[in-house]
This record gives C-alpha cells, structure tokens and sequence, in this order.
C-alpha cells in the first residue's frame, strides 16, 4: 500500500478490505475475521442504533484483550471508550456518575432550589413529591462499552433488554442497601459492549444477541507475535513507530472524520437486501436464533458502508449500502457463520470438527480421555478436564453431540442428525501413541 496522507481527499477516499486488514496486521498478527469484525462492530458505535453486541471468548493468552485494546487505539478512547473491570452484577446500574432527575420529566434536579426553612407549605409539598419521584439517569448512548477478563455473564444478563434494542431507554430497580430503599436508574442507550471471557460458560440468550469470536490458535501467529514483542523489546524506536505509523495515523484520523459525519441511519436498496437474505438462507438451516444470526450479516455491510460513507450517498445525501458491501459482509461472515449459526465460539466449532468428530463419529463413541489424547494430536498441548468438558457442554446445548451416561466412563457420540451436513473433511484421525506425552490423561485431574 502507497503511503497515505492526511489530506481530507485521502481521508474520504474509497477504502479496501485488503487495506484495513494490513493496517490492522501492523500490530494484531493473523486473527483475520476477529480484528476485522472487531473494527467494524466499533464503528457503527457512531450511528443511532446500529450498534452490535461482540463476546470474545477463548483459552488465556490466545488474544482476546489485545485484540481489544489494539483496536480501541484507533477510537477517540478518552471520549467513548468505557473500560470496566471486574464489574459485578448491578454495578453497571449503580455508577456513581449518575445524573439525578425527575423521572416524569427526566429534567435534572437542582438541589439549589431545595425549599428553606419557612417557606410555604406548598413549595415544600412541591419537593417532597419531586423526591419521591427522582430517578438516576446514565447516558451510555454511543459509547464502546469494554468488559475484559470476565468471570461470566450475570452483567450481560442484567441489561439484556439493552442489548437486545428493544428500547434505547430502560428502567432499573434496585434496593440500595444502606437504606433498603428502591433506586430507579434510567439508562440510555445503544451502545456497543466488548465482552472478553475465557469461561466456557455462555448463557443461551446471550449467545443470541452476540457475535461469537476466538482470536487464531496457530504456530505462525505465536511465532509473528512472539517477533513483534521482541521488537518491541529491543527497538529504542518502536513507540514512536506505534504512535506515528503513517498507515495507522490515517485510520485513526479516518475513524474520528466518521464520527464528526453523525451519521443516523444506513439504508440498504430492496435488491441488495435480497441478495443477502438468499445468500444467508441457503448456508443456514432456518432456526429461531436465525432472526437474530441474520440481523448482524446486515450490521457488517452496514459497517463497511459507514467506512466508506463519503462514497456511499445519494442525491438526498442519505447513505445506502452498494454491492461492495454486501460481497465485504458476506465474506466477513463466513468466516465465522458455521460456529455462529450453532450458538458456538469458533474454539468450540474447531474442537467439534477437529477433535469430537473424528473419534466420536461412530457406534461406539468416544470417552473423555480419548478426546483429550485427540486433543493433544490436534493441537500439540493439553486441555484442562474443567475446559474440555465445557466446551463439550456447549457442542450438547447445540444439539450435536450427546453424552451416554448409563456405562463408566462415559461416551461422547455424534448426533446422527447432524451428521453429513457437519461432516468435516479434514481432519482425519491420526494415529496418537506416539505423539502422547508421559503422564495421566485421567479425568481426576
């Protein structure tokens, strides 16, 4: 790629993919599908409501808050970028920024104007009735909304009506412990969230109103990223470089130009919309989760549209989605549409097609052990018992596999009814007592 300018022609210049993912590349090594969907998701944090819902998941160290913070480089951080560490249940509803305000009007209370003493009877009634109908008011609108290295999704579960656009407005309330007295929160939305977890454990409702994403588990990425650090280690220069790239200056200045568009909505023409609804149906088997699954195909030509938004209006100045967009979103979403369309991380698609399948699709099935030995052949380490048999949880709650429990130990066995639509070709199984480590695969770990 040419070097790039700061001019506004630059700025506003029609974009490829190839493009976006080299910029990215500079310091996120591989993880093709997550970056790129990661960036994108953020950026339709600038318009009213077409902001999606991401959760990370994957084993620890694999990427996931990395992923995270290297795109958020990019996005003005200071000013909409909202990162909460280990944040309980509802102390999303109580943060101590809250605006309080008169729930009927939701004007903002000035407590300049509390009566004084001998004021009348009727100033002072005037106030105890607007006490008793305060509220507390949290604008989230906007904002990209960070949650790293959670535990779970009792936080995901709390403002699910949010998450699901329902409303952009919600009510909450909360019995504030000091005084066992109910709180009503306001809060406004949508927002974008980033959820980074690596819990097996994914609540089904969430899984519907999320992008399901794994960063990449390969040699090359370690060895890419392992040379990156050692740069990063030893360049006297390399700040410098991160701060000044001129690839990486011109996204970021291209992201906060998008912003400053205010853009409200994104169209997409009947004819293009029906292009995607047919691609979408005929690489899917229909479900109810697929009303769902087919909305965030839609978000990611919108989001391509919105990063080519000065290329993207018409007369009226109102942006439409073209069919670069739609060929962009579709090839973004393969990428993670058979995990997705399943309810399942991509870590959980590969360790189905690359692990469970192999050995579990037959009449005998596959134990615990044998899965975790396939494990170690597939990707060269070991899996906790506690990880693998969450994993296995979730490929059940999809309706591929189930567990026999009736003998010990128990078996693992493919869904007769998946199988041939699921049926990977690769990879085969290979011969394992000479890979194996010395040692217990014993499931009393």
């Amino acid at each position: 790629m040419t070097e790039l300018g700061i001019s506004s022609d630059s700025l506003e210049r029609e974009a490829s993919l190839e493009e976006l993912e080299q910029i990215l590349s500079l310091t996120i090594k591989n993880d093709y599908a997550t970056k790129l969907i990661l960036f994108l998701a953020s950026l339709l944090t600038y318009t009213d409501k077409e902001q999606v819902n991401l959760i990370i998941g994957g084993e620890s160290s694999i990427g996931k808050t990395y992923n995270v913070h290297e795109i958020l480089w990019f996005f003005p951080k200071d000013e909409d970028v909202l990162e909460i560490h280990g944040a309980s249940r509802t102390s999303f509803i109580h943060e101590p920024s809250a605006i309080l305000v008169d729930s009927r009007s939701m004007t903002s209370i000035n407590f300049s104007q509390k009566p004084k003493e001998g004021d009348s009877k009727e100033i002072w009634d005037n106030w105890h009735d607007l006490m008793r109908n305060k509220a507390y008011f949290l604008d989230y609108s906007k904002k990209i909304i960070v949650l790293p290295d959670m535990p779970d999704t009792k936080l995901l579960a709390t403002i699910r009506s949010l998450l699901s656009h329902d409303q952009n407005r919600c009510e909450y309330r909360v019995t504030e412990s000091k005084t066992l007295r109910t709180k009503k929160v306001f809060i406004l939305g949508f927002f974008t969230t980033i959820f980074c977890t690596s819990s097996t454990e994914l609540n089904e409702q969430e899984i519907t109103r999320h992008f399901l994403l794994t960063p990449e588990d390969s040699e090359e990425k370690e060895r890419e990223a392992i040379d990156l650090i050692a740069r990063k280690n030893s360049d006297l220069e390399f700040q410098k470089w991160y701060e000044s790239e001129p690839k990486r200056n011109w996204l970021q200045q291209r992201v906060e130009k998008i912003k400053s568009e205010n853009v409200r909505e994104i169209f997409i023409p009947s004819d293009l919309m029906e292009n995607l609804k047919n691609w979408f149906i005929t690489k899917v088997k229909l479900k109810p989760k697929s009303k769902r699954d087919f909305p965030r195909l839609i978000a990611l030509a919108k989001a391509w549209c919105l990063f080519n938004i000065w290329k993207r209006l018409d007369d009226k100045g109102f942006p439409y989605v073209n069919a670069i967009d739609v060929e962009v979103a579709k090839r973004l979403y393969s990428e993670i549409l058979e995990s997705n369309v399943h309810g399942l991380s991509p870590e959980n698609w590969n360790l189905y097609q690359k692990v469970v399948f192999p050995i579990a699709n037959n009449s005998i099935g596959a134990t615990l052990d044998e899965l975790h030995r396939q494990y170690y052949v597939v990707n060269k380490r070991q899996c906790s018992d506690y990880r693998l048999k969450g994993m296995l949880k979730n490929l059940e709650t999809a309706g591929l596999i189930t567990k026999e429990t009736s003998s010990k130990p128990h078996r693992y066995f493919i869904i007769q009814e998946s199988k041939g639509e699921e049926q990977p070709s690769e990879p085969k199984v290979i011969p394992i007592d000479e890979f194996l480590p010395k040692g217990d695969f014993s499931t009393n770990r």
